[in-house]
C-alpha cells in the first residue's frame, strides 16, 4: 500500500502509472516526490502529458479510432505501453 501526494488516503497505483514510472527510473512513490517538485501545484501534470502522448503513439502504431478507448482497447494499450517501457529500458 501506498501514500497519496497529500498524504491522506491509502492508495494502489494504477498499472499506468507504474509504466510512467519505471519509463522515468523510479519506483511510483519516488515518482510522486520527482513530479512534486517538477509540477508543484499540478502533480498528475507531467503523468498526463506523458500518457496523453503514449497513448497516441499506440492509436497510431495500431491504426485504432481516437481516444477515449472502446471496450478492450484499454488492455490492450495496458499491455503494450508495458511491453513499450520494457524494450525501452533494455535498450
Amino acid at each position: 500500500m501506498n501514500s497519496d501526494p497529500c498524504g491522506k488516503l491509502p492508495l494502489d497505483f494504477n498499472p499506468v502509472y507504474v509504466s510512467y514510472a519505471r519509463f522515468h527510473g523510479h519506483d511510483p512513490n519516488g515518482m510522486l516526490e520527482r513530479d512534486r517538485l517538477r509540477w508543484p501545484g499540478g502533480i498528475m501534470c507531467g503523468f498526463l502529458l506523458w500518457n496523453t502522448r503514449m497513448v497516441h503513439r499506440f492509436l497510431a502504431e495500431h491504426n485504432e479510432p481516437a481516444i477515449p478507448f472502446v471496450k478492450g482497447q484499454y488492455e490492450s494499450y495496458r499491455k503494450w505501453l508495458e511491453e513499450e517501457v520494457s524494450v525501452t529500458l533494455s535498450g
